[in-house]
């Protein structure tokens, strides 16, 4: 069994962010949620990529990142107490090209299931 350590450090960051955000780009490729704000499977994978960097770097700020030693396996950790991401710090992070990177309506379908997400955690 594989060990499962910690990231760290922004030097692991940047050496293992596009490997996870690949990896984790292949392993929600086909799921309904993803499916439904990014509908276009020729763009999906592209814009997947660029989400999970984003979520990625999110989460090594706010949270915490676990991967198995031989980079197998990727965990993103945001914890109990704030389970979706804050708005306005993701913003910060990129999330404001949202519109641009993944396309319009595909940031008004991510908007409309936040909302929501928002009221069933609340």
């Amino acid at each position: 069994m594989d060990q499962i350590h910690k990231m760290a450090s922004k030097e692991e960051l940047a050496s293992h962010l596009t490997q996870f955000a690949s990896m984790l780009s292949r392993a929600f490729y086909d799921d309904p949620f993803y499916n439904h704000i990014m509908p276009d499977k020729d763009k999906r994978m592209m814009q997947l990529q660029w989400w999970f960097k984003i979520l990625i770097r999110y989460t090594y700020k706010f949270g915490d990142i676990y991967y198995t030693r031989n980079n197998t396996g990727v965990a993103l950790w945001l914890g109990p107490e704030k389970p979706i991401a804050d708005e306005i710090k993701a913003f910060s992070m990129g999330m404001i090209l949202y519109p641009l990177k993944i396309g319009l309506r595909n940031f008004i379908r991510v908007l409309n299931v936040s909302g929501q997400w928002d009221k069933e955690h609340k």
